[in-house]
């Protein structure tokens, strides 16, 4: 049983992470871009734990480089 739906041996289930990651029960207004949202980390893209995804920290240097850049070009940044 996964959800109160019973799966058979040979049944195929899949997880989509789009839709994980706009799971109304763990994210309010899940389908609006919040930078600052409160629990951000809880998104499934990269893993947690154990099974952290290794491109995490490469798309956490690409942030941190792209935000150096952006503050090095421009007086100031607004997020609208």
């Amino acid at each position: 049983m996964l959800n109160g739906q019973l799966i058979r041996k040979g049944d195929k289930v899949i997880m989509w992470y789009a839709s994980g990651n706009r799971d109304e029960n763990v994210f309010e207004r899940p389908d609006d871009l919040i930078i600052d949202r409160s629990n951000a980390r809880s998104h499934l893209s990269f893993g947690f734990g154990v099974h952290r995804c290794m491109g995490n920290r490469l798309a956490e240097l690409q942030l941190r480089i792209l935000w150096e850049e952006l503050i090095e070009r421009f007086e100031a940044i607004s997020v609208l």
